[in-house]
């Protein structure tokens, strides 16, 4: 049910990343860039542009975590 919920909430979420971290998760699992690409089109580093993804997942997490005060 919790996983259901995670789905559910995932685009919401994903709209609150701040917008170079959006981009990143989008264009690395939606359109499956590869890092190189990713830092070209960003003029990064690819380094950059994994950190960006990195901490764009971070921040998924937290905000998708199921809430243990309010179970199912």
């Amino acid at each position: 049910m919790w996983q259901q919920q995670i789905l559910q909430s995932l685009p919401h979420a994903i709209a609150q990343l701040p917008d170079r971290q959006r981009k990143v998760v989008c264009w690395r699992y939606y359109d499956e860039l590869p890092f190189e690409e990713i830092a070209g089109i960003l003029d990064i580093e690819a380094a950059t542009a994994r950190s960006l993804l990195r901490h764009g997942l971070n921040n998924l997490r937290k905000q998708t975590q199921p809430n243990p005060c309010c179970p199912d």
